[in-house]
C-alpha cells in the first residue's frame, strides 16, 4: 500500500510544481479599444450619405460616426413653458387625488413622491415625451475626414450650400473667399452664415477645414493626416414656426464644381503623421483607453470615439463636461427616435464657448461626441 501512496504523492509534488512555473493564461478583462483601421472604418459613413436639408456628405470625404444632432438651447427653452404647463396639471390632479383620500381616511399618508434624478445614464425617454409633438432636433453636425482632392470636395460642399441658400452668394471657384493660406498652402477655412432656404426655412451654416498643424506637419489625432471637415447647420428664427414646417427641401441640382477652374490654386500641405490619441484630444482632456477615437478637429475644437459599453460612453460625458464646467451646472436633453437616442448634456465656459458632449446610442453602437464651439454658434 506504500508505494501506490507514494507515487501519488509524487504526482502531486510534480503537478504543484509545473502549475508554480506555467505563467497564468487566464483571460483578462478588456479595457483597451485600439484605434485600429479596421475598427475606424466599421464607423465610415459613405459619400452621398444625408447630413440635413438635402445637404449629404460629398464624395471624397467620409462622415465619422453618426450625424450629431441636438435641440438649440433656444428651442428647449420655448418648449419647456409647454412641458411646465403639463406638470403643473399633472401635480395638481395628483394633489387633489390625496386630499380627496385623506377626506375618506384621514388616517391614511400619501406617499412619498420619488424625486426625479439623472444619474447620468442615458435616457430611453424623450425629455419632451409629455407633449403631444414632441419638437426635433434643430441642430445637425457632419463631422467628416477628406479622402480625396481637398480644393475639389470643399468647392462640392460650397456648391451644395449655394443651392440650400441661394440669395448668400456663396463663391464656389475661390478658395481665399473663405480660407487662409500661407506660401500657397491652406491653413484653414471657415465659412459663416445665415440665409433663407427655398422652403422658407431659416439656417445658420458654419463650415470648417482643419489641415492640421502646418508649422509640425502633424494631422489632427485619428485624422490619417488628411484634411478635417465640420459642417454646423441650425434652424434659426422662430423654434414654433421652425417645427411647424415639415417641408422636405428640394434642391436644385448644384454646379459642377469639377468643370470650372479654381483661381487661387492654392495646395494643401502634406503632413507626415497624425497627432497621439493617447494624451489630451480637446480642452486638455485625455479619454480613457477604453474609447476608440474616431476624429478629432481643432476648429472647431472636437473629439468624437466609440465605445463599447453604454456605462464608458456615460463616464467620458460626466468626466469631459465636469472638467471644462467646473462652477456651471449643466443642461441634460434627451431625444429619442425610434432608430437612436440622443443625450445632449451642455452648459457655457467662462470664455462665452458652448461644452458640449453628445451620447448616442443606436444599432450601430455607442457614441460620443465632445465639442468645444465658439461664442455665436
Amino acid at each position: 500500500m506504500r508505494k501506490p501512496v507514494i507515487a501519488l504523492m509524487s504526482s502531486i509534488a510534480v503537478a504543484v510544481s509545473l502549475t508554480a512555473c506555467t505563467p497564468s493564461i487566464a483571460p483578462t478583462a478588456k479595457d483597451e479599444a485600439p484605434n485600429t483601421t479596421e475598427e475606424i472604418e466599421r464607423h465610415e459613413s459613405a459619400p452621398a450619405s444625408p447630413i440635413a436639408f438635402g445637404i449629404s456628405v460629398p464624395h471624397g470625404a467620409v462622415q465619422l460616426g453618426p450625424l450629431v444632432r441636438w435641440r438649440s438651447a433656444e428651442l428647449i427653452k420655448t418648449y419647456r413653458v409647454d412641458l411646465a404647463a403639463i406638470e403643473a396639471e399633472e401635480e395638481a390632479v395628483r394633489l387633489r387625488e390625496i386630499e380627496e383620500k385623506q377626506a375618506e381616511d384621514p388616517e391614511w399618508v400619501p406617499p412619498t413622491p420619488t424625486p426625479s434624478t439623472n444619474s447620468g445614464g442615458t435616457s430611453r425617454r424623450d425629455t419632451f415625451s409629455k407633449l403631444e409633438d414632441t419638437p426635433r432636433a434643430d441642430t445637425y453636425v457632419s463631422l467628416m475626414r477628406i479622402t480625396g482632392k481637398p480644393t475639389l470636395v470643399v468647392r462640392t460642399v460650397l456648391a451644395q450650400l449655394s443651392v440650400l441658400l441661394p440669395d448668400a452668394e456663396i463663391v464656389t471657384d475661390d478658395l481665399s473667399e473663405y480660407c487662409t493660406a500661407r506660401n500657397r498652402r491652406v491653413i484653414n477655412c471657415e465659412l459663416s452664415l445665415t440665409g433663407e432656404t427655398p422652403s422658407g426655412r431659416n439656417l445658420k451654416v458654419h463650415l470648417t477645414v482643419d489641415p492640421g498643424d502646418v508649422t509640425e506637419r502633424t494631422g489632427r489625432a485619428a485624422s490619417r493626416e488628411r484634411p478635417v471637415m465640420a459642417l454646423y447647420i441650425q434652424e434659426i428664427g422662430d423654434p414654433r414656426e421652425s417645427q411647424a414646417n415639415r417641408t422636405p427641401e428640394r434642391l436644385s441640382s448644384p454646379p459642377d464644381v469639377s468643370l470650372t477652374a479654381e483661381k487661387t490654386d492654392w495646395i494643401w500641405p502634406r503632413m507626415d503623421e497624425s497627432a497621439s490619441s493617447n494624451g489630451p484630444v480637446i480642452g486638455g482632456w485625455a479619454p480613457p483607453a477604453s474609447a476608440t477615437i474616431l476624429l478629432t478637429g481643432k476648429v472647431p475644437e472636437f473629439a468624437t470615439m466609440t465605445t463599447y459599453r453604454t456605462s464608458i460612453a456615460n463616464e467620458i460625458s460626466q468626466r469631459f463636461v465636469a472638467s471644462q464646467l467646473t462652477q456651471v451646472e449643466p443642461v441634460i436633453d434627451t431625444v429619442a427616435d425610434l432608430n437612436e437616442t440622443l443625450e445632449s448634456t451642455y452648459g457655457t465656459n467662462p470664455k462665452g464657448e458652448q461644452v458640449r458632449s453628445v451620447r448616442i446610442a443606436s444599432a450601430r453602437g455607442n457614441f460620443v461626441s465632445l465639442f468645444i464651439l465658439p461664442k455665436g454658434w
